[in-house]
Formats: C-alpha cells, sequence, structure tokens
C-alpha cells in the first residue's frame, strides 16, 4: 500500500518519491524482520548483519536492480497514466508486495533454525 500510494502522483512529482519510497518499504521490512525474529525468541539475538541478510539476500547486493525496477516501473507507469493512473501505482505496489515476501521467507529461514546466515557474496 505505501510503495502504490506513493507512486500514485504524476510526472516530475512521482520521480521524487522514488527514494522515499524505496526507503519507507525497507523501513518496514526492517520492521517485519524484527517481528519475526521476536515471534522466534531471537529478537534480543538480532544484528545488523542477520537484517542486512534478510533484506537483501535475494537481490545479492543487487541494490540498484531495486532501484532500476522501481524508476522503470515508474517510466511505463507515467506513459499509461494518461490513460488509466492507476495502473502504475499497482504495478509499483505488487513489486513491493513480491519483494517484501522474499524479505519474510529470508528472515523465516533465518530465526526458524539456530545458525548464523553466511555472509552475503560481495
Amino acid at each position: 500500500m505505501t510503495a502504490g500510494a506513493l507512486a500514485l502522483p504524476p510526472g516530475p512529482w512521482g520521480w521524487l518519491t522514488v527514494l522515499p519510497e524505496i526507503v519507507r518499504v525497507w523501513r518496514i521490512q526492517a520492521q517485519m524482520v524484527a517481528d519475526i525474529a521476536k515471534v522466534h525468541g531471537k529478537y534480543g539475538s538480532l544484528g545488523r548483519e542477520q537484517m542486512l541478510y534478510c533484506l537483501f539476500r535475494h537481490t545479492a547486493s543487487q541494490v540498484v536492480r531495486d532501484l532500476a525496477v522501481r524508476a522503470g516501473q515508474r517510466y511505463l507507469g507515467s506513459a499509461v497514466s494518461r490513460w488509466i493512473p492507476i495502473v502504475g501505482a499497482v504495478g509499483i505496489g505488487a513489486y513491493a508486495y513480491y519483494d517484501t515476501t522474499l524479505v519474510a521467507r529470508a528472515a523465516m529461514e533465518v530465526f526458524a533454525r539456530d545458525i548464523e546466515p553466511a555472509p552475503a557474496p560481495a
């Protein structure tokens, strides 16, 4: 919902919301990882490395890809928005939902076991 709502502004205003949208989605995902750790009784041992692993495991240090996908969706969304303004926002929201499910899966894998995650390749 957050990503979709921030994707609604058209034109230049829409481009100004790309970075705040990504940051807000990452904050929501980080809170979700902390909540999953708490459910598994491992909140006290949740470290920076585990958090980063859960947030970015599926991207394997490809944060630029995330930005490029969102920017591309905005571009396509702005082209389509002249006829159907909501299509771009729905696409961005769907991508954020998919990305968040991958983060949740990574967190559940990490905290369901008593092992430390392997460091992500550089």
